[in-house]
Order: C-alpha cells, then sequence, then structure tokens
C-alpha cells in the first residue's frame, strides 16, 4: 500500500487502458522514476505560495512544533 492505493489498482487501471492521476509527494516521485522505468508518465509540478503552504500545514495540524513546519516548508 502507498498511502491507500495498491499497485494493483494502478496495474490494473492502465492494463485496461484508463488514464491515472496520482498525488505524490517528491519522495515518491524519485521512488517511481527509480523502480518503475517502464512506466510513461507525465509530471505537473503545482507552485503555491509558501504562505499559502504553511496555513495548510497548520489547518491540518494546529498543535505542529515550529521545527517540523520549516522542515515540511
Amino acid at each position: 500500500d502507498y498511502y491507500g492505493t495498491k499497485w494493483a489498482q494502478i496495474d490494473e487501471a492502465l492494463s485496461s487502458g484508463k488514464i491515472v492521476l496520482k498525488e505524490l509527494d517528491l519522495n515518491w516521485l524519485i521512488s517511481l522514476k527509480e523502480n518503475s522505468k517502464d512506466l510513461v508518465y507525465k509530471t505537473i509540478f503545482l507552485d503555491l505560495p509558501i504562505s499559502e503552504l504553511e496555513n495548510r500545514i497548520l489547518q491540518r495540524q494546529s498543535n505542529i512544533d515550529k521545527n517540523e513546519l520549516e522542515k515540511r516548508l
């Protein structure tokens, strides 16, 4: 399982000719590129203002400490 999506689900969708859209963090994307060289994919990066990213993190985890917040940003 990768954040709730099973590889079998992705493989089944691709095998049936469907286009799969998946939100990934950067670390997962790097792993995908290294381990799935036969997979054809496109990447789209969203560039949000840092203040928006900070607000989203704080809404999800209002008790996050300053070091963890800086790490995520």
